[in-house]
This record gives structure tokens, sequence and C-alpha cells, in this order.
């Protein structure tokens, strides 16, 4: 079993330093980095490492926000919008079926040394009324009459319709109700223990296994 130090840990661009009982330099920094972070987005901290008052080790330690509600590590992520960031690299907007943001900068800049870091943030998004409908459907019945009331609503008196995509509805992205995948998913769009979610000249219908 690895004996636990004592390490002076401190890092450039903030005030606070205090001692840390780990096993190694690096696991002092890490527990150090994530008390000085906080949960709205990602932050990397260059952390100095001390042992017997001489400098031992630095590392670059990133720390990222928790995910919020609704959000897990099998959440599936739709790409929104990708957009140069003013300090170099890329800034890419992904949302979430729930309507959950993440912003992902690969060019932002620390503060007190101008390096360049990539930093996470999660936000909520404004979906519109018929895209909250679909997220908060409860079973495959009512969604399929969600997404029906929907492209019911996106033809407007002249005839021209937009998309389901225009109103927030990402239909390759629904959520499932239990229940194994089919065999075969081709234009099947939801399913669960009984039935499957299908359209047919735009008019959503739940058929039998």
């Amino acid at each position: 079993m690895t004996q636990e130090k004592t390490y002076y840990c401190d890092t450039v661009g903030c005030e606070e330093k205090y001692l840390v009982l780990a096993a190694c330099p690096y696991d002092a920094a890490k527990q150090f980095a994530g008390d000085l972070s906080t949960d709205d987005r990602s932050y990397t901290w260059t952390v100095g490492v001390h042992f017997n008052g001489e400098l031992c080790a630095s590392h670059d330690i990133t720390i990222h926000p928790s995910l919020p509600a609704g959000v897990d590590g099998d959440t599936v992520w739709r790409q929104k919008s990708v957009v140069g960031s003013r300090h170099g690299g890329v800034i890419v907007v992904d949302i979430a079926y729930c309507g959950i943001l993440r912003v992902t900068d690969t060019g932002a800049n620390r503060s007190y040394d101008g390096s360049r870091v990539t930093t996470i943030t999660y936000m909520d998004s404004e979906l519109s009324e018929e895209a909250q409908a679909v997220v908060d459907s409860d079973s495959l019945e009512e969604l399929a009459e969600t997404l029906n009331r929907a492209e019911n609503s996106i033809c407007g008196p002249d005839g021209a319709c937009k998309s389901l995509m225009d109103i927030g509805i990402d239909v390759t992205g629904l959520r499932v109700f239990g229940g194994p995948a089919p065999v075969d998913t081709a234009e099947i769009y939801s399913w669960d223990d009984h039935g499957i979610l299908i359209s047919v000249n735009g008019n959503w219908c739940v058929k039998d296994r």
C-alpha cells in the first residue's frame, strides 16, 4: 500500500495554496485543482507541488464541470455549429436530446499567462414548444401524437413548409422507451417492448413489433 505524504501545492494566477495529503505529486495536484474549480465550466490549472520545501513536480490539470441533470455518459450529442474562436482554435456547440448545450472551446486563453487551453461549458437551450413536447413525451404513442402535431405546425397558410429540424426536433435522436433494439433499425425512429415508431409520408404511427 502506498504511503500518503503531505505536499504543499500552489498555482500561478490564484492566491490559494495549502497542504494536501496524497500518494504522489500528481494526485496532490489533481486534488488541489479540483478544490479550486467550479461546476460551471472546465479549467486547466498549472499546479506546483512542493515536498520538504522544494518544488518536486509541476502538472497541468484540467477539471471538467459536473454533468447537468438529464445528461450522462450515454447521452448522444448532435453537432449544432462550429465556428472559429477569437483566440484561434474552434468553438464547437453540441446539443443533446434533452436540449442541453455543450460548448467546447479549443482556443480559450488563460487570463494570467495567455496560454491556450480547451474548456467545456454546459448550458440550457431554448427549445421550441414543439421540441419541448417531444422531450416530455412519456410513451411511444404520445411521442407519435406529438410529432404529428409538430408536422401540422410547420406548414404556413401559403403552403410553404419548414422541416422538423427547423423547430429543433432531431428525429434521428429520439428517445426509446425500453425493449431490445430491432434487428434492422432502418426507417425506425423509436421503439418500446411492443411497438416501433415509423413515419409514412409525414404521418407518424406506431406499429406492432
